[in-house]
């Protein structure tokens, strides 16, 4: 299956204030990104390895190199057919640990913080795998969140 992270929305749609404070910690990780020489190597995209990375209101979308997953988090996930008779949506992201797994786990670490006990997250990494994209997050902003088991 390969090195994978796994998240669920325990409710269809976020709340709209963790949402903003969530998408605008997104956006400000990005724009800081693009200022240290280490992660500027990191070659982020949007969805499909085409263009920049996606913050919207509605979600957040990025690659970081076209054989990897897309990594997406939608606000709402009550309009997806599939996920609509449900009252969670169960996502994936499979980044084999290339480079922008860091982002991945960093962004995941955010989701985490925000949204508490309405998500769980966990992922095929131990501590260890995990441990710069948390490093990172700590640095930035000073936020501690953990996976879930």
């Amino acid at each position: 299956m390969g090195y994978t992270h796994y998240w669920t929305n325990l409710t269809p749609t976020h709340n709209q204030d963790r949402w903003d404070a969530f998408i605008t910690d997104v956006k400000k990780m990005f724009f800081l990104l693009n200022q240290v020489p280490f992660f500027t190597d990191i070659k982020l995209t949007g969805c499909y390895g085409e263009d920049e990375p996606i913050v919207t209101d509605d979600e957040v979308a990025f690659n970081g190199e076209i054989d990897c997953e897309d990594m997406i988090i939608r606000k709402d996930y009550s309009k997806n057919p599939v996920d609509a008779f449900k009252n969670f949506a169960f996502n994936f992201c499979k980044t084999r640990q290339r480079p922008y797994d860091t982002i991945v786990v960093a962004v995941l670490t955010l989701y985490k913080y925000h949204f508490e006990e309405d998500v769980r997250v966990s992922s095929d990494g131990d501590d260890d795998d995990l441990k710069e994209g948390r490093n990172l997050i700590n640095r930035m902003f000073g936020y501690t969140a953990h996976f879930d088991q």
